[in-house]
């Protein structure tokens, strides 16, 4: 239909480009708006799908497989030259979690006194924790402290470990006090 025979409404709509027409009414979506939209909505729906998925399991993000510590025998981070793998013949279930081993001897000592070996705040990185935040750790960057496992996040020029170390005690105080917060009331120091 050409523009000089429009009535005026349906010339000035006739004119929008780029925008989209819907039963004679205009609505001022651009294409880039539309896309943006598109996103934000996938990226909703995505998020809620993983919290949703995440409630229903019993395991941490950190370990969407089920097998904690990233396969690494949890009773290795205290001997010398640890961490190293588990096996999957040698596995203990606890708190939804599979724990592998790499002998029989490191898994009974594991089911004799299983809080001893498992990483202290969930498995989390401890300095993501201090500062109030939750990461998921480099699982062969770790520190025993206080007869504790503390593992810690190594991406780019960050170092969880190194930030740790520079003080320690009170990183350790304001992790504990995160960790009640952001991990639940059930979380004990």
């Amino acid at each position: 239909m050409p523009a000089m025979n429009m009535p005026p409404l349906m010339k000035r709509l006739y004119k929008l480009e780029g925008k989209v027409l819907i039963n004679k009414t205009c609505l001022s979506i651009t294409a880039i708006q539309a896309r943006y939209f598109h996103c934000l909505l996938m990226t909703t729906i995505s998020l809620l799908l993983l919290i949703s998925t995440a409630q229903a399991q019993d395991y941490d993000i950190c370990s969407p497989d089920g097998v904690a510590l990233g396969g690494y025998d949890a009773t290795s981070y205290f001997e010398a030259g640890g961490p190293y793998f588990g096996v999957a013949e040698f596995v203990a279930e606890h708190n939804g979690l599979q724990y592998r081993f790499a002998n029989q001897s490191n898994l009974s000592r594991f089911n004799a006194e299983p809080a001893r070996y498992l990483p202290r705040y969930g498995g989390w990185c401890a300095a993501n924790l201090s500062m109030g935040q939750l990461a998921c750790p480099d699982y062969t960057n770790f520190k025993i402290e206080d007869d504790s496992l503390l593992l810690f996040e190594h991406s780019g020029f960050t170092n969880g470990l190194t930030v740790w170390n520079t003080n320690p005690l009170e990183y350790r105080e304001r992790a504990d006090q995160n960790a009640i917060e952001l991990l639940g009331e059930s979380f004990t120091p």
